[in-house]
């Protein structure tokens, strides 16, 4: 029964009597407010509010873009703009959407970072323990050809030889002779590569009494060594030493013989 059918009726029953005024104006008002709150009666109440419309949260899509294509400061930023996005979706999760986008921006960020942590320590490990690479262009930290060497003695550390010889003093390398700046007496520079399984210090061991004993051939008061883990070079001349060291590298040891 609708609401006009009812209010006929109370009206009806007023007319006959049965209703006092006031008993019929209760009655009445009853029956208009229950037709207010009833959706039933008006369809289209429960229609007047629109439904909110959600967006794509920004953040979370440049979260997503730079942890794809970001180099180092690019994931970094997909860190920050993703964790920022899912807290701004989580806070308002009927407005706005991307949450899936923000997560993977995160975790792209996180891969990136870790690759480029993982590339700089290993590039420190290289330049400090790598004994096979050379990072600053200084031969005493890598193994050297004998060839590499001489030019390095020549070019690098500025001593000009007179003469090379084919061999070194164990066999495996070469001898420079030279002369001493004021004219003096003929040094030499023995280059000597650590063979395998050697260790540089039994090199010097092995020069150094070769070149200390008295045969025949002129012996230096001093025998000056400049030592790296894959070569040795040995000199009469302590101030041809100094240059071995300043222009090619490795550690110096002299000796009185």
């Amino acid at each position: 029964m609708g609401v006009g059918d009812e209010l006929k009726n109370l009206s009806e029953l007023h007319a006959q009597g049965t209703l006092t005024d006031s008993e019929f104006e209760a009655a009445k008002r009853k029956v208009l407010e229950a037709d207010q709150h009833d959706p039933a009666a008006h369809p289209s109440a429960s229609f007047h509010h629109s439904p909110i419309r959600q967006r794509t949260n920004g953040l979370a899509i440049a979260a997503l873009v730079l942890g794809l294509i970001g180099m180092g400061v690019g994931h970094i930023l997909a860190l920050i703009f993703g964790y920022r996005a899912k807290r701004q979706i989580d806070a308002s999760p009927d407005e706005q959407r991307g949450r899936g986008l923000a997560v993977a921006g995160i975790v792209l960020g996180w891969v990136g970072v870790g690759a480029l942590v993982t590339l700089g320590g290993l590039a420190i490990y290289m330049t400090v323990w790598g004994g096979g690479i050379d990072f600053s262009g200084s031969l005493a930290t890598r193994a050297a050809t004998v060839d590499e060497l001489k030019e390095a003695v020549e070019k690098d550390a500025g001593v000009g030889c007179v003469r090379w010889s084919e061999f070194g003093l164990n066999g495996t390398g070469s001898t420079c002779a030279l002369l001493e700046d004021d004219g003096g007496p003929e040094y030499w520079i023995h280059i000597s590569l650590v063979p395998d399984g050697a260790s540089p210090g039994s090199v010097v061991e092995e020069q150094f009494s070769k070149q200390s004993v008295d045969d025949g051939y002129f012996v230096p008061p001093e025998i000056c060594y400049v030592v790296t883990p894959h070569w040795v070079m040995s000199t009469g001349a302590p101030s041809v030493a100094s240059k071995l060291v300043q222009g090619i590298g490795g550690e110096l040891e002299c000796r009185n013989t």
